[in-house]
């Protein structure tokens, strides 16, 4: 397994994914995830056999989300969900559930939530210490655009802040992506107020991360 990925990434993650077998190969991190895609291309085409996941556009991403993920959501919420507040990296996790949760529930507010930085409601890109969501360069395919009522952006500063609550109050070691969609589900819940039912996905930690100083 050769995994691409541009400069700057937590070091846990990458000891990780060496000490699972994979090999690691970087490009500048000014090239950004296009330049990983790039190389990831490069290496596909020159290796007998090879396949490239292709998470950004490969519609299996949102179909598994939909009939696994959002599934699983779903009963456990025994179908009463008011609304959906999930980030999103390649969008499949975004696109699959909200695809799912529409389909029971139209009126199911669905909300994307982004970094600062990042580009899916047309702001200019820029830097950001929370890893793992939101895009720079492109718009991933899997993004349906027309499943998201709403695009909410949360700053570091905040996302961090519930980093910090989350492991103060709850005892939960949730990594930046994580306090980002634990910040913008709190407001939405202020939003609509008692007695609505919001669903968000953690989906890293905090142990990923520990060298960054989330903790500081």
């Amino acid at each position: 397994v050769i995994l691409c990925v541009p400069e700057g990434y937590s070091n846990e993650k990458m000891k990780l994914m060496e000490a699972l077998g994979g090999q690691v190969r970087y490009v500048p991190k000014e090239t950004g995830m296009e330049g990983a895609l790039h190389l990831a291309q490069a290496l596909a085409a020159q290796t007998e056999n090879s396949f490239l996941p292709q998470q950004f556009a490969n519609p299996a991403n949102p179909d598994y989300h939909e009939q696994t993920t959002a599934r699983e959501i779903i009963e456990q919420m025994d179908g009463r969900i008011d609304a959906v507040v999930m980030g999103a990296g390649t969008a499949g996790t975004f696109t699959g559930v909200a695809r799912a949760v529409k389909k029971i529930n139209p009126r199911a507010l669905c909300v994307l939530v982004e970094p600062q930085g990042s580009i899916f409601a047309g702001g200019e890109p820029g830097e950001r210490k929370v890893e793992g969501v939101g895009q720079n360069e492109f718009i991933p395919p899997n993004f349906d655009r027309e499943l998201a009522d709403e695009i909410m952006m949360i700053c570091d500063d905040e996302a961090f802040a519930h980093v910090r609550r989350l492991a103060a109050t709850e005892g939960v070691l949730a990594g930046g992506s994580s306090g980002m969609a634990a910040a913008a589900a709190r407001r939405i819940a202020e939003r609509l107020g008692p007695g609505r039912r919001i669903i968000t996905l953690f989906p890293d930690g905090a142990e990923r991360y520990m060298s960054q100083g989330i903790f500081d």
